[in-house]
């Protein structure tokens, strides 16, 4: 499926990255011709307590600037309550992303609850991109919307930054092995080149997914310092900072603090804006930041 199925002049949508994902890189992405995201979690507390007032200041900031509400909203079903519906159907927005969480979808209730949240939100004609980190397991989820399907897959392959799954599957063949589901596929993980874009649109991928690349782009919120950080350190520099579940891919500035949440936010907001210390989500991608570039020079280098 190599049609443009998101709306955008390249087939291309921007990784949802916390603390990154913002208003600013967001704009800079759709004017360069990609599909931005928000981080939802760029404005909740460790609790999933979401500031919606922010949340919305952002997405108002974003939708002047662009004319629309061609955006990719990113969280867990912690994030997807009717709230999160109110808003986005107030400003028309066209994606949202899940992200899955495995101890909320055990509990039957939450998983109800859930399922009604994803139907309400498919029947205002916002389509769902199910972010997939673990393939076969997370297929699962599917289940979830009473036998409907989502609308978009976004398989994550383990050179991607942040949480990758120990399974070394290339990303070509992970592609095509989810292609054969017959819904449309973004491929993320580690892509830094117009030859690896060729290579997964060949391979069936709707589009691809960037993310490391645009945490370095002059756009981006980090801090210079945390920026230089990427462009002088490759993939043999990053580490494995354990979650409860899965591992993450991240340039470790100075040892994690102990006492971070289970998903190293405290470090993670720390390497983003000071870049002295705590440490920044980066994939196989870091290789290929040889310098601050902006995200239009970023996407056209990605397509030509």
């Amino acid at each position: 499926m190599n049609d443009n199925i998101l709306g955008t002049t390249y087939p291309l949508m921007a990784v949802a990255m916390n603390q990154v994902s913002d208003a600013n890189l967001a704009i800079a992405v759709r004017k360069a011709g990609g599909l931005p995201s928000i981080s939802i979690f760029n404005y909740a507390d460790q609790y999933s307590n979401v500031d919606y007032s922010l949340l919305e200041e952002e997405i108002l900031k974003y939708i002047n600037a662009t004319g629309d509400g061609l955006l990719v909203l990113s969280g867990d079903p912690t994030v997807i309550d009717m709230k999160l519906i109110k808003l986005i159907q107030k400003y028309s927005i066209s994606h949202i992303e899940l992200i899955p969480d495995y101890e909320y979808i055990k509990k039957p209730l939450l998983r109800n609850v859930l399922a009604d949240n994803l139907l309400k939100i498919q029947s205002l004609g916002i389509k769902i991109i199910l972010k997939v980190v673990v393939y076969h397991l997370e297929i699962k989820y599917w289940s979830v919307w009473n036998n409907k399907k989502v609308d978009i897959i976004c398989v994550k392959g383990p050179l991607g930054a942040g949480r990758v799954t120990t399974d070394n599957i290339d990303l070509v063949e992970l592609t095509k092995q989810a292609v054969t589901s017959g819904i449309p596929v973004i491929a993320v993980g580690g892509i830094s080149t117009a030859e690896q874009v060729s290579m997964l649109l060949k391979a069936g991928a709707a589009a691809v997914g960037i993310g490391t690349l645009f945490a370095a782009s002059a756009e981006s919120c980090l801090s210079t310092e945390a920026k230089q950080k990427l462009v002088s350190a490759s993939y043999n520099d990053l580490s494995k900072l354990p979650t409860i579940d899965l591992s993450q891919n991240a340039l470790v500035i100075t040892t994690s603090d102990p006492t971070d949440t289970v998903n190293n936010s405290i470090g993670l907001i720390h390497g983003v804006t000071t870049g002295t210390n705590g440490h920044i989500f980066a994939g196989k991608s870091i290789d290929n930041i040889t310098q601050i570039d902006s995200v239009k020079n970023i996407i056209e280098r990605l397509f030509t």
